[in-house]
């Protein structure tokens, strides 16, 4: 009887109790640190991508011109004018010859910050080939008839929204195209009206806040598309990825993806965006800003 009892319950020993103990520790240490990092450390941790990127239609004089893409502020959310004055500075330590912004600014009321928005945004880097920028779906939640007073912020802080519209940028007798499409959710988007001023046999950047836009854009000519919108799926897990997505960033979660269409080959690439959306945290993901040099081939 006293053989079974040992059996049943056996002896603890100073090891096994600590060894037991060290897994009990580190599991607990490792629930708090995961939620710790996920808000005070990830979304702060900023990754600068750089990517070369080759084209047949980009004309010689543009090659090796570097594009800067940052989108998704969420100005508002979580996300103030330190933060922003710092990624200016990060920003303009890059030198990019071309700045573009593709939506979301704000997250939705934006009056209490117009002031110190605008006067960050012209610190930023006046970059020699201009700065370019589309609204967002956040952008216009405080309601469509505000959306003039965020342009008007925008525009004072020095870039050029393209709503609908289409942009030629010269260099040395030779041009390019950028092309910029309204919100596909809350604006309206108008994807003839968009291209109509384009030459399909020119690059063509085009600019699309939701990422899935095209999608919607295959039978018309471009070369790169730029989006954000996903924040790629902003919390993702090892082998699984990104837990949610939204519409609109569903097919392109974060990345570059490589088309074939009608009109060609067609490069889209998503980034993560700067600021977070509905919760506070980012995991795996961190914010992204992309510096694109452009090479003629």
């Amino acid at each position: 009887m006293t053989e079974i009892q040992n059996k049943q319950n056996p002896v603890i020993n100073r090891r096994t109790f600590l060894k037991r103990s060290s897994w009990l520790t580190a599991g607990f240490l490792a629930t708090c640190a995961v939620p710790f990092y996920s808000y005070f450390a990830e979304p702060r941790w900023v990754d600068t991508v750089a990517l070369e990127l080759s084209f047949s239609r980009l004309p010689a004089t543009f090659d090796g011109i570097r594009i800067l893409q940052f989108t998704d502020l969420h100005y508002g959310f979580f996300y103030d004018s330190t933060n922003l004055i710092e990624l200016i500075s990060t920003i303009n330590a890059l030198k990019p010859d071309m700045i573009v912004f593709t939506g979301d600014f704000f997250d939705g009321e934006f009056v209490p910050y117009v002031q110190e928005c605008v006067k960050a945004l012209t610190n930023l880097h006046r970059a020699p080939l201009g700065h370019y920028a589309v609204m967002g779906n956040h952008d216009y939640y405080s309601g469509y008839t505000k959306s003039a007073q965020v342009v008007d912020i925008y525009e004072k802080g020095g870039f050029k929204v393209l709503i609908n519209d289409s942009i030629q940028i010269e260099r040395n007798g030779k041009s390019i195209q950028i092309a910029g499409v309204d919100d596909m959710f809350l604006g309206k988007p108008n994807l003839e009206r968009t291209f109509r001023k384009t030459n399909p046999n020119n690059f063509t950047l085009f600019l699309a806040h939701e990422p899935d836009y095209a999608d919607q854009a295959t039978d018309y000519t471009f070369d790169l598309q730029l989006s954000g919108h996903s924040h790629g799926g902003q919390v993702r897990l090892p082998f699984v990825g990104a837990l949610i997505t939204p519409p609109g960033g569903k097919n392109y979660v974060h990345g570059l993806h490589t088309l074939d269409s009608l009109t060609g080959t067609r490069m889209i690439y998503t980034n993560r965006g700067i600021g977070t959306a509905h919760i506070p945290i980012r995991f795996l993901c961190r914010p992204e800003l992309t510096v694109f040099t452009l090479r003629s081939t």
